[in-house]
């Protein structure tokens, strides 16, 4: 049953692109459409991070995690210690996740 869940791997993760704006972009009137606008240059930014860790084939966390501790603080705004943890652990957290499904799903 787990590997008949798998092979839909990829349907999940494009399905996480429309509860995204649904649930926190919709629902969350308190940020208007200027406030996700500001970030528009963390798309290019991530697309390229992406490339390069899926062309070496490590995990994208390896890199994220240091680009959002570190430099994204200066770029967008500054993060407090606990904030830095925070968002390096849920970075790790993915990246393991993601590779657990991958490894489940070839064995």
């Amino acid at each position: 049953m787990f590997a008949r869940i798998l092979s839909y791997q990829k349907y999940l993760v494009l399905l996480a692109i429309p509860v995204f704006i649904i649930v926190v972009l919709l629902t969350n009137p308190s940020h208007g459409a200027t406030y996700w606008l500001n970030f528009w240059w963390m798309f290019p930014v991530a697309l390229i991070i992406a490339l390069i860790v899926n062309t070496l084939g490590i995990s994208g966390a390896a890199l994220f995690v240091p680009f959002f501790v570190l430099i994204f603080p200066l770029a967008a705004m500054p993060l407090s210690g606990v904030q830095s943890v925070e968002l390096g652990l849920i970075t790790e957290s993915f990246g393991l996740s993601s590779s657990a499904l991958a490894f489940l799903a070839f064995g």
